[in-house]
């Protein structure tokens, strides 16, 4: 069926794509590369069949035009995250094995922060006693997150608990974005970093929640994959 798209409309670009798919998936290569060659030749933006020719290239054994592509996409998206793993394979492929510590070395990247005891209180143990009394009373407080699209299990999440003002939550969010801000400022430039390449500059969006969590309830290991 995709071939015979392909046929009566030679721009299909959807058709086009699936069918490199399936040869792809076939280990038919090398005709899976034509069919991405040219979709990129009828859109030459498109990061999914840019993706997908690199990762037929990688599997040909060819990883320079693999990280040329991924090149590509990058200069327009560093945040591709499918772009960047793929750029690491090929560079690994390549032997150039120093690139590709130097874009997954994320230990310069961890922290560890002290926060400096708000005014208003005299010692921790009190903030964090009125932190915790505000966040078990906040009304967007819920239990009823579906496990197929959140990791908690059990309990009670607060979300964007940052819009419940009180005292102590907004001199935490206080403390938090003072903190925030250093590190950011802290961490080195480096844009062919996928994370240090794409720093926030200027402003940023800060998600954030809270979990109760008592007896067997428990947060499931996870990734946010796409956050910065």
């Amino acid at each position: 069926a995709y071939r015979r798209v392909a046929i009566l409309q030679p721009d299909h670009k959807a058709a086009l794509l699936e069918l490199g798919n399936l040869l792809q998936n076939a280990d038919r290569l090398e005709e899976a590369a034509t069919l991405y060659r040219r979709l990129l030749r009828i859109d030459p933006n498109w990061a999914v069949a840019a993706n997908n020719l690199a990762q037929g290239e990688l599997k040909l054994g060819h990883p320079e035009p693999a990280f040329e592509l991924t090149e590509g996409i990058l200069s327009r998206d560093i945040a591709n995250v499918r772009a960047n793993a793929l750029r690491l394979a090929a560079l690994q492929q390549w032997g150039r094995l120093e690139e590709v510590d130097e874009r997954v070395r994320l230990g310069e990247c961890a922290r560890a922060i002290e926060f400096d005891l708000p005014d208003a209180w005299t010692d921790f143990g009190a903030f964090n006693a009125n932190l915790s009394r505000d966040l078990h009373e906040p009304p967007n407080l819920v239990a009823d997150w579906d496990p197929m699209r959140r990791a908690l299990r059990g309990g009670s999440a607060i979300p964007q608990f940052d819009e419940h003002h009180t005292p102590v939550i907004d001199a935490f969010m206080a403390m938090l974005n003072t903190r925030i801000e250093q590190y950011i400022t802290e961490l080195p430039e480096r844009a062919a970093h996928p994370f240090l390449g794409r720093k926030p500059s200027g402003s940023y969006r800060l998600e954030i929640w809270g979990n109760i969590l008592s007896g067997d309830h428990f947060q499931s290991a996870h990734i946010h994959n796409l956050g910065w």
